[in-house]
This record gives C-alpha cells, sequence and structure tokens, in this order.
C-alpha cells in the first residue's frame, strides 16, 4: 500500500515547474509558467504521461531532433571501441530496423544481430563469452 500522499509528492518532486490541484476529486497539473493548459487524469500516472508526451513533441518541434533517437555513427563507434579485438565491422540496417556486427574471422554470413545497439552489444558478449568458456 502507498502512504498517504507519497503519490503527490513524487509528481511534484518530478515535475517541480507544475502546481497540482484537486478539481471535483479530480487531479490537475497546471504549468507555473501561466502557459493556457492544464493536463488532467483519473491517475498521477496518466497526467505524468501527458505531460511527458507533450514535452516530448515540443523538444522535436523546437529543436527538430529527437534527442531519444538513437545516434548511429555514435553508436557504430562506441561498439567498434568496445570490441574492435572480436569484431571487425558493426552497422545498422537500411531503414534502421536493426543492428548487425561482423566477428572477426568469422565467415561472411554469420552475423551477430540486435534491434538496438544495446541489443546488439549484449548479443556480442553472449557470443564473446560462449567462446571464452570454449576455449
Amino acid at each position: 500500500m502507498i502512504p498517504a500522499g507519497l503519490a503527490e509528492r513524487m509528481f511534484e518532486g518530478l515535475f517541480t515547474e507544475f502546481d497540482l490541484i484537486t478539481v471535483d476529486g479530480v487531479p490537475v497539473a497546471l504549468p507555473k509558467s501561466g502557459a493556457p493548459v492544464a493536463y488532467t487524469g483519473n491517475t498521477l500516472s496518466a497526467i505524468a504521461l501527458q505531460i511527458a508526451e507533450a514535452h516530448h513533441e515540443e523538444t522535436m518541434t523546437d529543436t527538430g531532433h529527437d534527442p531519444f533517437e538513437v545516434d548511429a555513427d555514435r553508436a557504430i563507434d562506441a561498439l567498434m571501441i568496445a570490441w574492435s579485438d572480436f569484431i571487425d565491422e558493426a552497422w545498422q540496417d537500411a531503414g534502421g530496423q536493426g543492428w548487425g556486427a561482423h566477428r572477426a574471422g568469422a565467415p561472411a554470413d554469420e552475423i551477430l544481430r540486435g534491434s538496438t545497439p544495446d541489443a546488439l552489444n549484449r548479443a556480442i558478449r553472449t557470443d564473446w563469452a560462449r567462446r571464452q568458456e570454449q576455449q
């Protein structure tokens, strides 16, 4: 059971730029800036999600770049630096649908795969660990 008031305190701690009020038993988050917008929902989680989605859209609009999008060049560089003794190539598939790496000295069709750079890193690490056990 969540202690009384904990959810509200957590919300206010995370979303310091909002005032949290209750109208007819429904929580409402109002921007302290006075912006003409209000977020409401049955739960504070629902309100938090609305704020996060709105902030994400604002960030996309303001900069034209999604801050959560993977920088493919940096991800590949990081993988190559971390695994330079084990893989000789890493890439993002055309259309950004997946990631791959080729183990050094392996046949051309032996590809390590992952849906994200983190997933590819795990696949490389797992393959490396398996090969270390075999030695």
